[in-house]
């Protein structure tokens, strides 16, 4: 035990990240919710398998192709998988080293959960946009439907019980009948066959799509969930079916699965099932949610609700959402789930029950970046008692469901951080995923930061388990800024056999490459007299109009080279179509690159006014005879003006920020001191003060 400790505080205390991989060995600790080594632990990593030794300790060596993947098993244990970007892991002299692992035990009356949000599986996937490929292809969709959870099924498949919110109606043929609305779809049945082959037993129908196509729509979903076995709750031909809860005993526990949408609908007919003839969803008010979550927590030992509800790409739940889900837990339910803004928010331990509020998306055809980034749910229950959870973050890439490694995971996790502590929610961590329990221990915590003299602009790497609360960074001004851009590394290609397809290059041979790189293993190709475009439109919902953007980057070239850089922008008033065809550009400024050397730049503007401009897409263009290259390219939103920190220290809740910009360059090296607090890495662990990195 004590081994064990010492080598794990050595890794929390003095390995440092690097980005290029010397070997491909790897090493980590395995232990139990209290810190404690498992023995006799198998883990593969990459189709190589080896046996943790007495401290929970192994090593191994085997290839990783820039994805390590995991699965980790002993006996009396439940089974774990977790998934790596080589470039996110610590190193040392070795090797790489994998952060430890919390195993969680089985026991009599505790079930393993795992929840997805929203999944589909129509309209783009089989009628894809221009440039995309069919995912979907008439005559194949069981082996297509299939393909499209390959990566993520294992994940779902090690739970007791497995769910998602089925936000579509099933068909084979779409009927001429439709819901008069702006946003209408509906998926194959053979999308039952991918769920169930994906280790999904149960659905939720609780949600403003299921009755798309009304009662036709309705029957056929109900008969192809009859058919396959599936539970499912939350919709159905009529008012009752709607509200009946799904009962299943999962190891000896009684459960039931209740599934809601939070509104009626303004169309005629809406999407609510009502009375004995009209199908639709269970509508979730107070009355129906107070009624039926009762009434299963007098005859089940676990009440899991399901609920639909919150304005979408919001940042947190509405006002409505949140009571009716505390509503919930007062009436009974142990467990609340939510979903429809197709974005991640925070969880909240309310009455010592688990609150979700929303998973974004499970598998899902939308083109807007901010849904990509995404989450699935472990939650174990001991009986009608919370004991864990983890959250498995996931990047939605090219409409495929895939566990999110680097900067994706990065994103996901320290969004959920963030939400959850406005909550008084601290997360831990285990491995790639964060870790909710009741109550959890604050370890004092420090991120220092080297800064080479001349640098203004500087990426911080903070943690995304590092709460700050104190930044020092000597005298002077100095701003905060965050990404907007999730894949400016371009770390994301070839990852789990998919391209990375946010950029549209006009010549395939000289676009995604590593040949040429800042850092990493990957950067962008600019190839000459050509223009490589953003492929879709950043939102600008969430912007403040005015707020200083900076795009920042390192660019490089063989010989001399100017690349223009311009905005293209989604104008009120105008379709998504005519924006990418004709909508208007504006030149931001002009780079020059250096032959052979990578050189920083950055250009400043304002952020667009969202009441005018819906979007606005980023284009690069190479106006000279030779390629050029850039990497690490980052859209920055500084969050204040330059103000002059007298002193140098700033003592205030602060989230994580990915950038420091001063006002004049450092003359000499310097330090950024981030001082904050993180949740341990096991329960029993007493561990001090911890720095890292």
């Amino acid at each position: 035990m004590d081994k064990c400790i010492f080598s794990l505080i050595f890794y929390l205390f003095f390995v440092v990240p690097e980005s290029q991989a010397a070997r491909d060995l790897f090493s980590g600790f395995i232990l139990d919710e209290q810190g404690n080594p498992v023995e006799n632990v198998s883990i593969n990593l990459n189709e190589t398998s080896v046996e943790a030794d007495r401290r929970g300790y192994y090593r191994v060596g085997a290839d990783q192709s820039g994805l390590i993947r995991l699965t980790v098993s002993a006996d009396g244990f439940y089974t774990v998988l977790h998934s790596f970007a080589g470039r996110e892991l610590a190193r040392d002299k070795d090797g790489y080293i994998i952060p430890p692992i919390i195993l969680v035990r089985k026991k009599p009356g505790r079930v393993m959960m795992a929840f997805g949000g929203d999944a589909m599986m129509g309209r783009r996937f089989k009628d894809p946009e221009r440039g995309e490929k069919q995912l979907i292809r008439p005559g194949h969709e069981r082996q297509d439907a299939a393909r499209l959870l390959s990566h993520i099924g294992p994940y779902m498949a090690v739970a007791d019980f497995a769910s998602v919110n089925m936000e579509t109606p099933l068909m084979d043929k779409k009927s001429k009948a439709t819901a008069p609305k702006s946003y209408v779809f509906f998926s194959p049945t053979a999308m039952l066959s991918a769920l169930k082959s994906a280790g999904i037993d149960f659905v939720s129908l609780g949600n403003n799509h299921v009755n798309d196509f009304v009662e036709e729509g309705a029957a056929s979903t109900m008969q192809a969930l009859r058919k396959s076995g599936f539970g499912y709750s939350g919709g159905g031909m009529n008012k009752k079916e709607a509200l009946t809860a799904w009962r299943q005993n999962i190891n000896g526990v009684r459960t039931s699965h209740l599934g809601f949408v939070g509104w009626k609908g303004r169309v005629t007919p809406n999407q609510v099932a009502d009375g004995p003839e009209k199908s639709g969803a269970a509508y979730g008010s107070d009355e129906n949610i107070r009624k039926t979550v009762s009434e299963e927590n007098d005859n089940s030992d676990l009440v899991v609700m399901q609920y639909h509800g919150s304005s979408e790409y919001s940042y947190g739940p509405s006002e409505t959402t949140e009571r009716r889900m505390k509503l919930a837990v007062e009436s009974g339910s142990d467990l609340v789930i939510g979903h429809h803004p197709h974005v991640v928010h925070g969880f909240e331990i309310y009455k010592n029950k688990l609150i979700a509020y929303s998973l974004g998306n499970f598998v899902f055809d939308q083109y807007r970046y901010e849904t990509h980034p995404s989450a699935m749910l472990y939650v174990w229950m001991d009986g009608e008692k919370f004991h864990r959870a983890e959250v498995v973050p996931l990047y939605i890439k090219n409409y495929h469901p895939t566990p999110a490694v680097g900067s994706i995971r990065q994103y996901v996790l320290r969004r959920l951080a963030d939400q959850s502590a406005e909550r008084g929610l601290v997360l831990g961590r285990s491995g790639g995923h964060a870790v909710i329990q009741l109550s959890t221990r604050a370890l004092d915590a420090i991120e220092t930061v080297q800064i080479n003299g001349g640098d203004k602009i500087i990426r911080l790497n903070t943690p995304w388990y590092l709460y700050p609360r104190v930044i020092e960074a000597g005298s002077g001004g100095y701003r905060f800024g965050r990404d907007r851009l999730l894949f400016g590394d371009f770390e994301q290609q070839g990852l789990w056999g998919l391209s990375d397809d946010n950029w549209n290059s006009p010549d395939a041979s000289c676009a995604m490459q590593s040949k040429v790189v800042y850092s990493g293993s990957q950067a962008l190709c600019l190839p000459s007299g050509t223009r490589t475009e953003l492929k879709n439109f950043i939102r600008t919902h969430d912007f403040v109009p005015g707020t200083p953007l900076t795009l920042h980057g390192f660019l490089r070239s063989a010989q001399k080279a100017s690349v223009r850089v311009s905005l293209s922008y989604w104008e009120e008033g105008k379709s998504r179509g005519f924006a990418l065809k004709k909508g208007r550009i504006a030149e931001l400024g002009r780079l020059t690159a250096s032959p052979g050397e990578w050189r920083q730049f950055s250009i400043e503007f304002p952020a667009p006014e969202k009441d005018k401009v819906k979007g606005f897409r980023l284009f690069l263009e190479n106006e000279d005879g030779a390629p050029a290259f850039v990497d690490e390219v980052s859209l920055i939103e500084w969050r204040a003006e330059m103000v002059d920190r007298n002193g140098g220290k700033e003592d205030r809740p602060w989230f994580r920020m990915d950038f420091i910009e001063f006002n004049e360059k450092p003359a000499e090296p310097a330090v950024v001191k981030i001082r904050g607090y993180s949740a341990p890495v096991a329960t029993g662990q007493q561990l001090s003060a911890q720095t890292i990195n």
